[in-house]
């Protein structure tokens, strides 16, 4: 009886993940958070600027599997991002035939800002939640990225 409940319980649970996904991912809330923090950037880079500020130094493969864009638009995007002085490339440690995208203070100011941004635009969804209910759901929501973080490098191909 547990597993087709659990099944039930997962099936809601994607379906909520997906709502708010697509809600969070609307052009309309990344064009008030760009106004929000003053910041003139297309949308999609700046998402791109606030992963690398927080994942990097980052290579760009890396970078498209978190984004979910393939390697060769994610160089570009990079490459845009460093013509605008917010992101330097740099060898990496362990392979110097890869580079990294990594944020210049200039960037990591402006992805602070988005950063700032977004959360005064979305905190008040919270308005209603205790506090213990929000903390509960940061740290259910961290365990989760974590678990399902280390389910995918379980069944990545070798």
């Amino acid at each position: 009886m547990r597993g087709s409940q659990r099944a039930r319980d997962f099936a809601a649970l994607a379906t909520a993940f997906a709502d708010l996904t697509a809600n969070l991912n609307q052009p309309q809330l990344h064009n008030r958070v760009l106004e929000e923090a003053g910041v003139e950037l297309d949308a999609a880079l700046a998402r791109l600027l606030i992963k690398i500020n927080a994942k990097g130094p980052i290579g760009v493969v890396e970078l498209g599997d978190l984004v979910g864009r393939d390697h060769t638009t994610i160089s570009r995007q990079v490459g845009k991002l460093v013509d605008l002085g917010l992101v330097e490339r740099q060898p990496s440690e362990h392979d110097r035939r890869i580079s990294q995208a990594v944020a210049t203070a200039r960037g990591s100011r402006i992805a602070r800002a988005l950063a700032a941004a977004h959360a005064t635009l979305v905190l008040p969804a919270f308005d209603a939640w205790s506090d213990r209910d929000f903390a509960e759901i940061t740290r259910l929501m961290r365990r989760l990225a974590d678990d399902v973080a280390q389910l995918h490098k379980a069944i990545e191909p070798a």
